[in-house]
Order: structure tokens, then C-alpha cells, then sequence
């Protein structure tokens, strides 16, 4: 989208961090899984829980966000396992 900054996507596997990080365009975000399980979020920009791509995206569009390159999103994803 015009105007405002990537994203700098960091993959977050139950406690562990991978170091993997990943410079996406906001549209991209579309394909994130938004929601909770056991009311942590899986989608976190800049230290604030995001449930939806449309609140993403009004995130973005803040003025405190205006002069910025890139932001910072953490993709959570809860291991499932079975037993």
C-alpha cells in the first residue's frame, strides 16, 4: 500500500525465537492467521496484539508510524500436539 512502511516479520515458535526475519509489503499480510489461542496473539506489530488484517492495517496508517521505514510484526504459532 502507498505510503505506508513494510513489515519486518519475525517467526515466533511457542517460546522459541526463530531468527529467521522476513521484509514483507503490507499487502501480504492478507494471509497471516489473525486471532488467539488461549488469549495470546498471533499477530503482534510493534508490542500491540492485531486480530485482523483491517486493524493491521489502520495500525500502519498511524501518524506516530508516518516517518517509518519498516515495523515490527511477531508471527506467533502455537505448537498443537497430540497425546
Amino acid at each position: 500500500m502507498l505510503g505506508l512502511p513494510k513489515l519486518k516479520v519475525k517467526y515466533k515458535y511457542t517460546e522459541q525465537e526463530v531468527h529467521e526475519e522476513r521484509i514483507l509489503e503490507l499487502e501480504q499480510a492478507k494471509d497471516f492467521y489473525y486471532g488467539s489461542i488461549a488469549g495470546h496473539p498471533l499477530v503482534v506489530l510493534e508490542g500491540q496484539p492485531v486480530y485482523s488484517y483491517e486493524e493491521l492495517v489502520q495500525l500502519c496508517a498511524q501518524d506516530k508510524y508516518k516517518d517509518r521505514e519498516f515495523l515490527k510484526v511477531e508471527l506467533r504459532e502455537i505448537a498443537l500436539g497430540g497425546g
